[in-house]
């Protein structure tokens, strides 16, 4: 029984160290990944931290063609593994939910298709 418990601790410790070497991270959102489609638009990024709260935004915005629900599995997909809980995925949003911290994907256009993502606390 320990046995398979390891091995399939092992083998999502492969995939994540795997998946971290072939992408890189959203500036500023500490592990969340970029997709590797995407890149990222700082233009207008806005950050607040103290000790009771925080509050950052930035967007991603598409190199090429991709629809918003090939962006969403990506992340439904990986988030999982980086201790993230999916809360919400309709048509225009993704949210998910982290201990005090709730991570969520606004789409705002489709052409090219361009995302606001917002990491702030539960309360």
């Amino acid at each position: 029984m320990k046995t398979k418990y390891l091995a399939i601790i092992f083998s999502i410790l492969i995939s994540i160290n795997s998946f971290a070497k072939d992408s890189s991270f959203i500036a500023g959102f500490e592990d969340i990944p970029i997709a590797s489609n995407m890149i990222q638009n700082s233009d207008n990024d806005i950050s607040f931290n103290n000790e009771e709260t925080r509050y950052i935004e930035t967007s991603l915005i598409a190199k090429k063609k991709t629809s918003f629900d090939s962006f969403k599995h990506f992340y439904i997909e990986t988030l999982p593994h980086l201790g993230w809980k999916l809360h919400l995925n309709n048509q225009k949003s993704l949210i998910f939910y982290r201990e005090n911290d709730i991570l969520e994907f606004q789409k705002q256009s489709n052409t090219p298709l361009k995302v606001n993502i917002t990491l702030k606390n539960r309360n």
